[in-house]
């Protein structure tokens, strides 16, 4: 029987956490669910800015999340939002179930405030972050600590290699 795996993903806005994550699901399967996918369809349908619905897009999230906990075909679950340190993260999964997986991963990416801004140029829309967003962001990411109880701490660097701990 395969294993039920989640990968929280923790970093700036413009750090490479969807593109990541799209790639995992497709070389490994699973699902990727998004904060932002989701604020935006709730934009697109009823207007306002990007924090105006926050609280139902938040229990949107945790929603999918939980239903794909809950799914006994699902394998690798990737949940890309910022989480930028302990309390962000722990915001997240405190509010799940998480009896039912076999690793609780956090995927951090070391990536430098100017690599995920120049990322970021590339964004249109409500996707495109303002800079001193992204470099508050980045001086916010903290990386997670042992007592944080992940299975496994991926690191992944600008160039996208990969580190485990």
């Amino acid at each position: 029987m395969k294993q039920k795996r989640l990968f929280l993903l923790s970093g700036p806005a413009g750090c490479g956490k969807s593109t990541w994550a799209k790639l995992q699901v497709e070389k490994n399967g699973g699902i990727w669910i998004s904060r932002d996918v989701i604020r935006f369809e709730i934009i697109e349908e009823r207007g306002g800015e990007y924090f105006s619905w926050e609280d139902e897009v938040f229990a949107k999230f945790l929603s999918i999340i939980q239903g794909e906990i809950n799914n006994p075909l699902a394998t690798n679950i990737y949940v890309d939002a910022t989480h930028l340190n302990k309390e962000a993260r722990n915001r997240v999964l405190k509010r799940l179930n998480l009896d039912l997986l076999d690793e609780i991963n956090c995927v951090y990416f070391d990536i430098d405030s100017e690599t995920a801004i120049a990322r970021n140029e590339n964004r249109t829309g409500l996707a495109h972050v303002p800079r001193s967003v992204i470099r508050r962001m980045a001086f916010t990411h903290e990386m997670p600590k042992a007592d944080e109880k992940f299975t496994h701490i991926i690191i992944i660097d600008k160039e996208g290699n990969e580190t485990i701990k």
